[in-house]
């Protein structure tokens, strides 16, 4: 990182950060926008369902500041300092870079995995973002600075093309709050299928679901740093897009926590008639670990299985 790139997420901040009362005004015109997820919780877990009962299709994903840096090498793919950007954070998923020629078509399935979800969650109400991209830019932390700006630029973006849309929307770390609804559903399911790093969950899983538990596809944990491509989640991406397709169908109940390959997952069971939720580190929290700083406000022990 040099000044030159400083300069340039600085400006990039200064021409493109949308404020909250932006997303809030955009958001009283969409079908459903509720930024406080304790209180949209029990409403999404109602709309998933009457789709797993049914046998409809739904999608859920979550938009952090990773999913925004493939927003910003999406918009931008000639800038370097973009690049990087996204650079960093794919590594810390998948423990190696990507060349360019893969990582903007990568991050644009990302982004229209998306763009088509039925509920997007994106980061609103729990932290100032705006005071978050400063602290990024003070202390020359580039891929977080652009990875909240872009996502933001996406969050509004959506909130204005969902008017008339059945589009749900809320806050990104609804993942959280779901969780005491997850054996509701999970009970409701005709059969579950499972993709998560946390590998020590399958042995849970099977206790409660016993056949109905049709997958449980174990992927690298973020920070895993593999001895080869070959062994790199990347690598893996198209095998496990294919495993996914081939066991759900209408009346599945996906549950997918996978960082950026996750939304792809979760729009692959979406479109082969599934209810596929976007779990991310709630995975983690159901294995009594304490992953993320935002753990730390919550009782972990009262939510491990």
């Amino acid at each position: 990182m040099n000044d030159a790139d400083l300069r340039f997420a600085e400006m990039t901040h200064q021409r493109l950060f949308v404020d909250d009362q932006t997303i809030h005004d955009a958001g009283a015109h969409t079908a459903f926008f509720e930024p406080v997820a304790a209180k949209a919780a029990p409403l999404i877990a109602a709309r998933m369902k009457g789709a797993l009962e049914a046998g409809e299709p739904l999608s859920l994903v979550r938009v952090g500041n990773g999913e925004g840096n493939a927003v910003s090498l999406v918009e931008e793919p000639a800038s370097r300092a973009i690049y990087e950007g996204f650079d960093f954070e794919f590594v810390s998923q998948n423990g190696m870079s990507i060349g360019l020629d893969e990582a903007v078509p990568f991050s644009a399935r990302v982004v229209d995995a998306i763009k088509s979800a039925d509920i997007q969650c994106y980061r609103i109400h729990r932290y100032d973002e705006e005071a978050g991209v400063r602290q990024c830019l003070a202390r020359s932390a580039l891929s977080p600075a652009f990875g909240i700006i872009y996502a933001r630029v996406l969050f509004h973006r959506q909130l204005c093309a969902s008017r008339g849309k059945p589009t749900w929307f809320s806050n990104a770390w609804i993942h959280f709050d779901l969780i005491e609804h997850l054996d509701a559903l999970l009970s409701i399911a005709s059969d579950v299928c499972i993709v998560t790093g946390r590998q020590e969950l399958e042995s849970k899983f099977r206790e409660r679901l016993g056949e109905r538990l049709r997958l449980f596809a174990g992927v690298p944990v973020q920070g895993y740093v593999p001895p080869s491509r070959a062994d790199s989640h990347f690598a893996r991406f198209e095998d496990l897009r294919t495993l996914i397709g081939r066991h759900v169908g209408p009346g599945t109940l996906a549950l997918i926590g996978a960082g950026l390959f996750g939304k792809v997952y979760c729009q692959d069971a979406r479109d082969r008639g599934a209810v596929a939720v976007d779990m991310g580190s709630a995975f983690d929290l159901l294995a009594g670990l304490m992953t993320r700083p935002v753990h730390r406000q919550i009782d972990v022990n009262a939510i491990r299985w």
